[in-house]
């Protein structure tokens, strides 16, 4: 993008003309915070020059602006005059080690760049600096192994070749092999912006590749403190402002918008940032465009054509990126003017922005400034802007007449002395301009108030509730982070409790902590909002009786291999009064519905869980600080609630703080309920599972009754591994279940999948091109583990009935139903026969069964550190799973990063255990994981303790009489041959096609062998062979799909060819 950085910056109202005589300005800083340097645009139709009215001096000006500063509460009476020409002495400065604009200022030093207002000690940036790394070929995303390892190479460490000054921007050429690489630092005249661009260009005959390392790449720095103490992000869903507590967010979360805001409330100072080149279409879900902190940042570049890395540069082409850097003082919201920023960069402008000053021309307003109050001003004529989220009172001594924009506010015959709600008296909107004008003598005050009181959420009135779940949701007020709770013995708190919170969440909450918790008994809560001296109005006051009785009950709902749970998330539904599912009644016993979202949305628990005790399903809510007082309430009035359901929070289990203890709260909670908490998690090299045991096995056995663990797969690092420590931790009587889970496509995409065949990378895969049937492969592999409970769950999994029929085209392919529990073609195709045939003929073994096939199980010693060179994704797991599960690669991806299947089912799954060298059953060996660091010696152990029973190279488990077939390849258009011998009367061979699966168990005593097949593709047939002592009888379901069904008396084998242009086939064998 060229942006064209001169004359973009024209004044805020109508201009004036200057003629003959001078004409008088004021500028005016109505804050108590200082205008540390800003431009103020002056369109007086010419070169004028400019003086103060005091002294006589002269003050810088250009076309691009008066160049003015101002103490706090400052002000400067100007005049100005028609002269011939603009001065000589411009104010941009450049060397090839600094720039400045007079506004802003930008110089290069050892450890990076600096950025900030053009005056002594008001830097906002430090060691600014670019990095990234380039490859020769496109590897998706690198984790977990040095990049030089794979022989790429990285910025930081190339030498710059030649630094320049080109048109007052500093450029900083380096090279990098065959590619370079300009860097242009550029700052737009007269306004408080920074334009950093970075030019690839690839000057060989083959392509090069900006890499996808770890996180992203781009320009990382440090908020500096002289300017920047104690930022606080603003966050982009509202105008709240967000403690940022150290941690980091990314954009792709909130809607792909790739800009960012910090401010500093100590000094009245921000930092926007914003992409320069257009927000892509698409952006990886999760991908990191942008990461924030206490200390400093990392912006990641992204492409508009490809969204994030490896971004290609073509041989003898180039690839050009960038970011711009907004300056804000005086407390203007920042947020506001970074969203200006990138809209106009989005249309390839710059924006206008207002000067951190009110100036008036003439004794008329020209800008306004923007203020969160004034205290005793006597000016008559003042230019505010205000943000009316907030609300303020106008306070007048003296006063016989106040007008604000031309309306009359006060009119008096005697001076008075009066208080006007402005928000009322304006109806004031969000930010917009006031002017002002009271009679002479008059001294304003204009204050912020909190007339407004927080609506109390939870817990509800008169709530019955154990000491564990004290804690207090509320809806918070537009522009208050700052809430004072009290809770006392009496409602007319004579000695209350006083808890002081900090949030900036749309519904706050508060934990109370251990050391505080309430005694038995009555208590009464209330809250208010303040904002520094300004204490707010009262909420009313709730009474709750609180008990403390901890006693575990049998669990409500128990999962077994005969009742198993297939839950269903129904994320959009927050009113199960209008909610009706078609779902088969004889299905029904067998499906959870997954309630979440009342703790976003404000919906009171009692409004939420309406109409849920009538519909025919077991129900459980995705808590992730949801208030316990009202997971309490829904486990003590909604008859069919049987649990809670996590998600990627097994760490918080045991990481300490408050995060762990509110998840032990709710455990407790779970198990004095008789009701489960299922989590389910994934890990990388932090490995979650064993330190959820070596930190917390205490814990994690003496409530292991009541927990349910499951690998969660959108998280694809270390897939194999997290299903064997859940399996693990089950087998060992650690745990009470375990599950499947898939992740409603963020594995598909995460993994890279686009299309069957096609892997292109890390984050890079196309949601709508999951296979429709990847819900049952999932299923099928936790059968096959002996599952208790099967989860179904992600954003592809309920769509909007409305948007549909809006638009059918753009409904999701994988969905499962809609918001009116409708269900889909993809449920009655794929997910409804897989259930049935589940329950009906008891496919799911019991954990007597699993661990029958289990000859060996593994423990981590801890006395390797493992290979994280060559097993850079699973380390000390590496050589095990490579020498049974195995790795393969789709084209360059290494197949440790996105494996889900088995390569084969001659190992079975093999457990691992985080709890320590425990015994499974006498007949299991188990192995410490230092004596398996060599891929050959691994599979000679494995080899020796699993002979080889079937035939093929498909995924083949047979665990008791259930039989499970898949494609082992998650995504290559392979078709995969297996011959598996069931018993002495019949023996199973065919091949089975890529996303298909063939369930079957052997029944009557062996004589009877009944099987389920299906598969993505219906122009693709099921074909297999049965051999058999002699010819059987053959019933097929539909009966349309038997294209063929012949017998061979010479070989007695049965053929079938089945059709599944009608999905699901089953076939009886007997």
């Amino acid at each position: 993008m060229n942006v064209h950085l001169h004359g973009c910056f024209a004044a805020f109202l109508a201009s004036v003309v200057l003629g003959a005589e001078p004409v008088p300005i004021s500028i005016v800083n109505y804050s108590k915070l200082p205008v540390h340097a800003t431009a103020v645009p002056l369109d007086l139709g010419g070169p004028v020059r400019v003086r103060r009215t005091d002294n006589g001096a002269s003050l810088p000006v250009t076309r691009d602006g008066l160049f003015v500063s101002l103490p706090p509460l400052g002000r400067l009476e100007l005049v100005a005059e028609r002269t011939d020409r603009w001065p000589e002495d411009p104010l941009i400065r450049a060397t090839t080690n600094s720039i400045r604009n007079g506004v802003v200022r930008f110089a290069l030093g050892k450890k990076g760049w600096t950025f900030g207002f053009d005056a002594d000690n008001a830097t906002l940036i430090e060691d600014g600096q670019l990095d990234f790394w380039v490859d020769d070929q496109n590897r998706g995303r690198i984790m977990n192994i040095a990049p030089e390892k794979l022989g790429l190479l990285r910025f930081a460490d190339a030498p710059v070749e030649k630094m320049e000054v080109v048109d007052f921007a500093i450029q900083r050429t380096r090279r990098m092999g065959r590619l370079t690489v300009t860097e242009t630092f550029e700052l737009v005249p007269g306004a408080p912006i920074l334009i950093c661009r970075v030019r690839w260009q690839n000057d060989g005959d083959t392509p090069l590749w900006i890499a996808y390392v770890s996180s992203g790449s781009g320009i990382s720095g440090r908020w500096s403190k002289q300017l920047m103490k104690g930022p606080l992000i603003e966050r982009k869903k509202s105008p709240i402002q967000g403690d940022i507590n150290g941690s980091e967010t990314r954009c792709a979360w909130l809607g792909g918008l790739c800009r960012i805001s910090m401010e500093s409330p100590a000094t009245g100072c921000g930092v926007g940032m914003s992409t320069l080149l257009p927000t892509p279409d698409k952006v990886g879900q999760g991908s990191m465009v942008w990461g924030c902190g206490a200390s400093g940042f990392q912006l990641n570049f992204i492409d508009p054509e490809v969204g994030q890395f490896p971004f290609l540069v073509k041989p003898h082409d180039k690839l050009e990126n960038g970011f711009a850097f907004l300056a804000a003082q005086t407390a203007q919201s920042v947020f506001r003017q970074t969203v200006e920023l990138w809209r106009a960069l989005q249309a390839k402008k710059l924006p206008k922005l207002s000067p951190p000053c009110a100036v008036f021309v003439n004794g008329e307003p020209l800008h306004m400034q923007t203020v969160s109050g004034i205290e005793n001003c006597t000016d008559h004529k003042l230019a505010l802007r205000l943000d009316f989220n907030k609300h303020f009172e106008c306070r007048v001594t003296n006063a016989t007449k106040v007008v604000a924009n031309k309306k009359v506010l006060l009119e008096s015959h005697q001076p008075t002395n009066a208080t006007m709600d402005l928000n009322e008296k304006l109806r004031g909107r969000d930010e917009m301009p006031v002017v002002l004008e009271t009679s002479p003598g008059t001294v304003v005050s204009i204050v912020e108030t909190l007339p407004l009181a927080p609506v109390m959420l939870s817990p509800v009135a008169d709530a019955e509730m154990t000491d564990l779940a004290a804690m207090f949701r509320w809806r918070a007020l537009p522009m208050v982070v700052d809430y004072e709770i009290q809770m006392a013995r009496t409602a007319d708190f004579a000695r209350p409790t006083v808890f002081h919170v900090t949030s900036s969440q749309d519904y706050p909450w508060y934990l109370v902590p251990d050391d505080m918790l309430p005694t038995t008994g009555r208590w009464y809560w209330r809250i208010r909002g303040v904002k520094a001296e300004v204490l707010g109005a009262w909420s009313e006051t709730r009474a709750f009786t609180v008990n403390n009785d901890h006693e575990m009950k049998p669990l409500k709902r128990p999962l077994t291999a005969q009742s198993p749970l297939f839950t269903l998330e129904a994320t959009r539904v927050l009113d199960y009064t209008q909610f009706q599912p078609d779902i088969p009644s004889d299905l029904a016993p067998y499906i959870g519905i997954i309630a979440e979202g009342m703790e976003g949305k404000g919906v009171p628990v009692t409004e939420f869980a309406r109409g849920m005790e009538k519909l025919p399903y077991a129900f459980m809510l995705r808590s992730h600080w949801v208030g316990l007082a009202d997971i309490e309430w829904l486990f003590q009035h909604v008859p069919n609630f049987v649990g809670i359901q996590g998600g990627e929070h097994l760490s918080s289990l045991y990481r300490g703080g408050e995060d762990t203890a509110y998840h032990h709260r709710l455990t407790r909670l779970c198990a004095k309920y008789g009701m489960f908490y299922q989590e389910a998690d994934g890990t990388y090299k932090d490995d979650k599972w064993q330190e959820l045991m070596d930190k917390e096995g205490a814990f994690v056995r003496r409530y292991g009754p009541y927990l349910v663990l499951s690998q969660k797969n959108n998280i694809i690092r270390r897939q194999f591994y997290s299903q064997s420590a859940a399996m693990g931790l089950w087998l060992g009587g650690i745990t009470y279940q375990h599950g499947a889970w898939e992740d409603g496509g963020f594995y598909w995409q995460n993994a890279g999948f686009d299309g069957l065949g096609v892997c292109r990378g890390e984050r890079r895969g196309v949601l709508r091109t999951m296979p429709r049937i990847f819900w049952s492969l999932v299923c099928v592999m936790g059968v096959s583990r002996g599952c208790g409970i099967y989860s179904l769950d992600g954003q592809t999994l309920m769509t909007s009935a409305k948007a549909a029929a809006r638009n059918p085209g753009e409904d999701w392919p994988s969905a499962i139903w809609y918001d009116t529990g409708r269900t889909t073609d993809t449920f009655k195709r794929f997910v409804a026969p897989l259930i049935r045939a589940t329950v009906q003929h008891r496919l799911i073994p019991t954990k007597e069964e699993v661990l029958q096939n289990v000859k060996l199980a593994v423990f981590n010693d801890k006395k390797i550190t493992g290979d994280g060179t060559a097993w850079p994704h699973y380390v000390e797991y590496g050589p095990l799973y490579a020498a049974t599960y195995g790795f393969r690669k789709m084209g360059n991806i290494d197949g440790q990063l996105w494996e889900f299947f088995p390569n084969t089912g001659r190992y079975y799954f093999i457990p691992v255990l985080p709890q320590g060298n425990e015994p499974l059953a006498p007949h299991i060996r188990n192995i410490p994981m230092s004596e398996l660091q060599d891929v050959a010696r691994v599979r000679a152990l494995f080899d020796a303790a699993y002979p080889k029973w079937y035939d093929g190279d498909a995924l083949v488990c047979r665990i008791g009489d259930t039989l499970t077939i898949q494609n082992s390849r998650e995504n290559e258009d392979v078709t995969e041959s297996y011959s598996v011998p069931l018993s002495a009367n019949f023996t199973l061979r065919g091949k089975i096609a890529p996303h298909s699966y063939l369930v079957g168990k052997l029944e009557d005593q062996g004589r009877r062998f009944w099987f389920q097949t299906n598969t993505e593709y219906p122009d693709r047939d099921s074909v297999l062979n049965v051999t058999c002592a002699r010819k059987p009888d053959c019933h097929i379901e539909p009966a349309t799909a038997a294209k063929e069904a012949r017998w061979d008396e010479a070989s007695k084998t049965l053929t079938l060819r089945l059709s599944h242009e009608q999905g699901a086939v089953e076939v009886v064998i007997e």
